[in-house]
């Protein structure tokens, strides 16, 4: 019976680390794509085009939204997360949403002025939550 338990521990440990591992994983991706998305963006302050400009700031709106889903623990891993998003997980998810409504803005943009003006104010949401909640890079 105790070996039943220790092999049903060390199953149990094994797949919540791993669960937590694929976690993080799908936490950086995300990020990554929504980096990926921005460069596009911001390009369209240069030559606007409202098809590209709706696309891609509806994908981060999406992005956001999956991936503010995929922090309810800090993982183990390699991570420039921050304890305060877990400490003061409230402020987080509300940077969260003030950088999807800043996305979704931005998509409704109808003219290359608009969109600069909404790219700013997506930019500064994106950074009060890197500010705030990631390990600045060395």
């Amino acid at each position: 019976m105790k070996r039943i338990l220790i092999i049903t521990f060390a199953l149990f440990a094994a797949t919540f680390f791993q669960a937590q591992a694929d976690e993080l994983s799908d936490r950086k991706q995300l990020m990554k794509s929504i980096n990926d998305y921005m460069k596009i963006l911001q390009a369209q302050t240069q030559d606007f085009d409202a098809n590209i400009v709706s696309i891609q700031a509806t994908n981060i709106a999406v992005a956001l939204e999956s991936v503010k889903t995929l922090f309810s623990e800090k993982g183990v891993g390699e991570t420039a997360a921050k304890d305060e998003i877990w400490q003061d997980y409230d402020r987080f998810l509300e940077l969260f949403a003030n950088s999807i409504q800043a996305s979704e803005t931005a998509a409704a943009s109808a003219d290359m002025d608009s969109l600069r003006s909404n790219f700013r104010k997506l930019s500064r949401s994106c950074g009060g939550c890197h500010r705030n909640f990631r390990i600045r890079k060395q």
